[in-house]
């Protein structure tokens, strides 16, 4: 499942008239869906701004997840293309995230007895969703599930980000920024082993250390939203880690 969407959109939209936010969204999604569809993919739907896209099904096929991890980098490498035609909305730029998650779904025709969709169902694609959510708190580009990173082929780059429980969701769930793959980067970090000794301590609860080595390593990417995010939630966490610490970060909203 990949899931997209425009930040900040309803900012954008409420200075457009209707007829411009029409041609705006018609602009923007034509190629992120042909970017989708020369993937084999399957355009769900679009729910307003957003992309909700299919890998392995209609048709069953093994490289599913490198197929959805490949329009990511192939709709962030569009967006760039994309930008200049966006200026004759009175748009400067457009960003997006984008959200991929593998597991079991339920594929078929859903909804009620007088009219339904071919369409996906189940928790894989509701995580799918979060991560795309999660994209705004992170300040990060594409965020994966470890179903994704697990079945990705060696020549895809990622980064573990953290370990969160999203609303809906009891288990704890491993998330991973999409870097970089044979169709192109987008993003890149220096000093990565200071970023993973980083997140071992902070998850076995050696805050001193986990703040030493997140600070190393913001020193070498100082504009990095997410070593930024750590360092201000072990600011409130102090020096010790309560009894029943456990890493995980807990979101109630979407």
């Amino acid at each position: 499942m990949l899931f997209s969407d425009i930040r900040d959109f309803t900012s954008v939209a409420e200075r457009l008239s209707p007829e411009d936010l029409v041609a705006l969204l018609n602009t923007f999604l034509t190629p992120m869906t042909q970017e989708v569809m020369s993937r084999a993919g399957y355009l769900d739907k679009y729910i307003g701004d957003a992309v909700m896209a299919v890998f392995g099904a209609p048709v069953a096929r093994a490289d599913h997840a490198e197929r959805g991890l490949s329009t990511a980098l192939a709709m962030h490498a569009a967006l760039a293309r994309l930008q200049p035609s966006l200026r004759q909305f009175g748009v400067e730029q457009l960003q997006i995230g984008v959200g991929i998650n593998t597991g079991d779904m339920v594929v078929g025709n859903m909804g009620s007895a007088d009219r339904f969709d071919y369409t996906v169902c189940g928790d894989a694609v509701n995580l799918a969703s979060r991560l795309e959510g999660l994209t705004k708190t992170y300040g990060v580009f594409c965020l994966v599930g470890a179903g994704t990173r697990a079945a990705a082929p060696a020549s895809y780059r990622f980064r573990e980000v953290d370990l969160v429980r999203v609303k809906g969701k009891g288990q704890p769930a491993a998330i991973f920024e999409l870097l970089a793959g044979p169709g192109g980067a987008v993003a890149e970090y220096a000093a990565l082993d200071r970023w993973t000794a980083a997140l071992a301590a902070f998850r076995a609860g050696e805050f001193s250390k986990a703040r030493a080595e997140w600070l190393a390593f913001q020193a070498e990417n100082p504009d990095d939203p997410v070593v930024r995010l750590h360092l201000a939630r072990l600011a409130g966490l102090g020096d010790t880690a309560p009894p029943d610490w456990d890493g995980v970060a807990v979101f109630h909203h979407k």
